[in-house]
């Protein structure tokens, strides 16, 4: 999934925003609440959008846990929303901290990230 696509999810799942995405100019935009067009944040590029996408979650009764593993080809970045609740969570990976918490975000409002 290509940062851009991943990054209209998080604003239409975490917040219920309606993206608009301008194939003219290839920017996606969030209609705001005085119908005024506001250029997607880049959630899954930089870490103050993300800080964003976890203080949202964290409002919605969502923890986020985030830990990062070596393997023998390179550093991952796992990260899962979770809640208090006994059940086992699937962790989403990436190779930023951005994009593995866009990911998961996006898994726990889908209701993906409960392992059965």
């Amino acid at each position: 999934m290509e940062n851009q696509e991943l990054d209209s999810m998080v604003a239409r799942l975490v917040w219920g925003y309606v993206v608009i995405i301008d194939t003219q100019s290839g920017l996606n935009y969030i209609m705001g609440h005085d119908h005024v067009q506001i250029e997607l944040p880049k959630f899954s590029e930089d870490q103050e959008a993300a800080n964003m996408v976890e203080k949202k979650m964290e409002e919605n009764g969502w923890i986020l846990t985030v830990r990062n593993t070596i393997d023998e080809e390179a550093s991952k970045w796992l990260a899962s929303f979770l809640r208090r609740d006994n059940k086992q969570y699937k962790l989403s990976s990436a190779d930023t901290v951005p994009r593995a918490i866009c990911l998961a975000a996006v898994s726990a409002m889908q209701g993906t990230n409960i392992k059965q």
